[in-house]
Parts: structure tokens; sequence; C-alpha cells
């Protein structure tokens, strides 16, 4: 499964992550005794620059980014690839044979002469076993991931609504509220110049106010009004279920856990960053 939270993982080229002692070779960084080299960091950077400037968003010289943001993130991605690589030693969770032919299929399209990896394969910054790495490193996310979902995650309850919203007029609030008021009262069709729309909604996506109100309704109640930022909202009942969500609301689930689960992890790791010799705080530490 594709994680936004992980457009990132592009720029981890080596899985990384705890240990305070500075090791003997140069190292910007140090995860349970496994460094993270400073020429791992600066290929890095240089792949992280070049890919989002293919993605429109300019290098960190060129659209007014302070360098220095660019290359936290990419400190931190690599922090946070060491832990997932120590997780998946420590729970044998491996690519397959199968995964390893799909890695080896991907590579050519992934450094096609026009993308932000070709151009940095044609001037010899990033090598074919760096772009190899990068999706190695994407696969192995995957699975720790899927590793660390609880099962029953993906389950609750779900609503169908049918979801009228009355915007403000320029004469003001009580009209808006009058409409709503009438609606949920009375039903029927929605005021002209309102929303109108009916969709199965995950029970957490809903507000508490709504979700408290929904556990006492009937199929075919309305609740409302509600105010919002867009104006009053009516929501009408016209079904539930129990069951697995859909899918927009299980990524939304699992990539929220798994983002608390990774930030415990490299909290718990007690990771170790330096510049020159001297120690500072890993992105995401107080200094």
């Amino acid at each position: 499964m594709t994680r936004i939270l992980f457009a990132l993982s592009l720029v981890a080229a080596i899985l990384a992550g705890c240990g305070s002692s500075r090791p003997a070779a140069p190292a910007i960084a140090v995860v349970n005794d496994e460094p993270i080299s400073q020429s791992e960091y600066e290929q890095n950077v240089v792949y992280a620059g070049e890919f989002f400037a293919a993605a429109g968003q300019g290098g960190c010289s060129t659209n007014g980014t302070p360098c220095a943001a660019l290359h936290r993130q990419v400190l931190r991605r690599l922090l946070e690839q060491r832990v997932i690589e120590q997780y998946a030693q420590v729970h044998h969770i491996t690519p397959s044979t199968a995964d390893q032919r799909r890695v080896e299929a991907q590579i050519g399209v992934f450094a096609a002469p026009d993308s932000p990896a070709g151009k940095l394969l044609a001037h010899r910054q990033i090598s074919r076993a760096f772009i190899r790495s990068v999706l190695l490193d994407q696969l192995m996310v995957q699975k720790v991931e899927t590793s660390v979902l609880p099962p029953v995650l993906d389950r609750g309850q779900s609503y169908r609504l049918r979801i009228v919203t009355i915007p403000v007029r320029p004469q003001g609030d009580r009209a808006a509220f009058a409409a709503a008021l009438d609606l949920a009262t009375n039903g029927g069709a929605a005021p002209e110049g309102s929303s109108d729309r009916t969709e199965w909604l995950a029970d957490f996506r809903l507000g508490g106010q709504v979700r408290s109100l929904l556990v006492h309704a009937q199929i075919g109640q309305y609740i409302g009004p509600i105010r919002r930022s867009a104006g009053y909202r009516d929501f009408q009942l016209l079904g539930q279920r129990w069951g697995r969500y859909g899918r927009p609301a299980r990524e939304r689930l699992e990539t929220s856990f798994f983002r608390k689960w990774l930030d415990n992890r490299v909290r718990a790791a007690h990771p170790a960053c330096y510049s020159g010799s001297k120690r500072i705080a890993c992105p995401g530490q107080n200094a």
C-alpha cells in the first residue's frame, strides 16, 4: 500500500536507526550502534533536491525554502529507515523472491532518462544500486507497516448519511439557521444554493457531537442543524453497518497508526546526531 506519509522514503537509500557513542568513521547519526554515514546522507540530500525540483517544488536554493529544512527531512527519514530495518531484522521480515523480481522490473521505469533518478544516474550522482535500495526501502516500509497494524484496526461502525450544508448568506446567519432547522424538522428537498450529498462515512471521521447523536438516531431521522465553518449542516441517517471500513477510511486510519508507531520507535531508540564533532538534537527531538 502506498503512503503519502513515505513520499520522502524515496530519499532514504539504506534502512537506518540508537546509540550514544560517536562512531570512529565519519557519521552524521547513530541508531542502536549503527551509523548513518556522511556520504550516505549527502547522497540522499542530492537525490531529494532533484526529486522535489522535478515535482515542481524547486530545490531549496530556488523556492525560498532553507536548505536546512530539506536536510533535516532527509536525516529524519534516514533515522526512520534505520528503525524500520532493525525491526524487520528482529522479526525476520525480508523481501520475497517475487518482491525482488518486481523491484528489478521497476528499476528501468524509475530510472528513465527524463526522470529525477535518471538525470542523477546520467551524471553519475547516484548508481543503479542506489535506485534498487530506494525501491527496496519502500517495499520494507510497506511490509513492516502491514506487520504492526492491529488486525481489528480496519473495522468499526459506518453510517450512510445524507449531508446537506446550507451556507450563511450575506443577509445573515439567522436565515441559514432557519432553513436548516426547517429541513431537519420537516425533511424534503435541500434549499436552493445548498450542497446535498450522500455517502458512507466511518464513525471516526465524524465529529463527536454527530457521533453521539447518531447512536440514538433511527433510520430516516435528521440530526441538526450543526454549525460548521461552511454554514449549517443537517445529517439524515439512511443506513448503518458494522464491518470493514472502505479503502479511504482504512488508509487514513492505517497511516495515522503507523505514523504514531514509527515516531514512538524512533523516540525510544534515542538516536544520536552530529554536526562535525558536536552532538546536536536529531530532527524531532528537543535541543
